[in-house]
């Protein structure tokens, strides 16, 4: 037993912090702010605001619920390595950019489409002046 040592406040605060931080980090990650992941997991923004500054931990219920709203495994929020954190970071990146890749597919077919009709118009527009001046010889 006698590498059993007493934790110091100051560690338990840091510790509080460490957990409010990822939690913030999570959120923000998702896109979410303090308001709307409070409303998503039940319990007041104040109360997640506590958490977040690392004045209160939250419950297991509400790391649980945490944890499933921000898609992260619970344990992620007590993980001090910001490695995986920045693992994290880049997936959801990498997630963007497949979002943004597919949004310019889209657009690329609107110009595309817009281009279309602009030659389909132009060309009909010259059989018409074409058309008209054949008519009055």
């Amino acid at each position: 037993m006698d590498d059993i040592r007493e934790i110091t406040a100051k560690e338990v605060i840091n510790y509080r912090k460490t957990i409010g931080n990822n939690i913030q980090f999570y959120r923000n990650a998702k896109g979410l702010s303090q308001q709307q992941l409070a409303d998503i997991i039940g319990i007041s923004p104040t109360a997640m605001g506590s958490v977040e500054v690392g004045r209160n931990l939250p419950k297991a219920e509400t790391v649980l619920k945490l944890a499933e709203a921000l898609g992260v495994e619970p344990h992620e929020f007590y993980v001090l390595n910001r490695e995986r954190r920045t693992d994290h970071k880049i997936a959801g990146l990498n997630a963007k950019i497949r979002e943004l890749n597919e949004k310019n597919k889209i657009v690329g077919n609107k110009i595309n489409a817009i281009d279309t009709f602009e030659k389909n118009v132009t060309e009909s527009y010259k059989a018409f002046k074409k058309a008209i001046k054949n008519g009055k010889k």
